[in-house]
């Protein structure tokens, strides 16, 4: 079983439609939604959405998205969890591909979702599917915005990193191999994304880029050496 952990950053309009798939798959056991902002949005009550896998920790401050993950991780319930972005969509077979990949190979670590995976045109099946091992360290297109992973490679992002580099963080700090997935395409909805248009949360931004090349930075992740 695996959990969910979804902070509402970018108050997504698309966040029921990811919701009402995680709820229904089997394999997942619960979905932590991390509020990052007072008002409810789309998950307010009068809307009558009703979820039975869904905890929503209130919002009570500013956790941007690194911050909300901590706060997640730290209520987990399950072994195998997802650190998710609240403005993106994927068919749900990617949990059954990834949780079997687990299976068989537990010295694994973080899965994020190669560049080539997101918002295709095309419905064809890509000529590579599976998990290929990371050959880049510094994380790209998107791969962030649905990461897995698991207890026996439990990380905490740093508090001083709080809204991106996160990701990052993870492939550098893990102590196992992490692995690009090929397979089923994801949906993001980037001219929604509040890192497109808010310049307060762009500043924090390369804030954190600033502080991860000079705290963080490796020369290679440690699984590598």
């Amino acid at each position: 079983m695996i959990s969910f952990i979804i902070p509402t950053v970018y108050r997504s309009k698309h966040l029921i439609q990811l919701l009402r798939s995680l709820d229904t798959h089997p394999l997942v056991s619960e979905i932590l939604i991390i509020e990052d902002c007072p008002d409810p949005g789309v998950l307010d009550p009068k809307h009558g959405n009703l979820f039975n896998k869904v905890t929503i920790v209130p919002f009570q401050e500013k956790k941007f998205c690194n911050g909300g993950w901590n706060l997640g991780i730290s209520l987990l319930k399950t072994h195998y969890y997802a650190l998710c972005s609240d403005d993106i969509l994927f068919p749900t077979s990617v949990i059954d591909d990834v949780l079997h990949f687990y299976k068989l190979r537990p010295k694994s670590g973080f899965i994020g979702m190669h560049p080539t995976q997101f918002n295709c045109k095309t419905q064809t099946k890509p000529s590579v599917y599976g998990f290929l091992e990371r050959e880049v360290w510094h994380v790209d297109g998107g791969w962030g915005a649905l990461q897995f992973n698991h207890k026996d490679n439990l990380l905490i992002i740093p508090e001083d990193l709080k809204h991106w580099c996160g990701d990052t963080y993870n492939v550098y700090y893990s102590k196992y191999p992490c692995y690009n997935y090929f397979g089923e395409k994801f949906y993001t909805c980037n001219d929604e994304h509040g890192t497109s248009t808010n310049s307060e949360i762009m500043e924090i931004c390369y804030n954190d880029q600033h502080i991860f090349e000079e705290k963080y930075k490796l020369e290679k992740p440690i699984w590598k050496k």
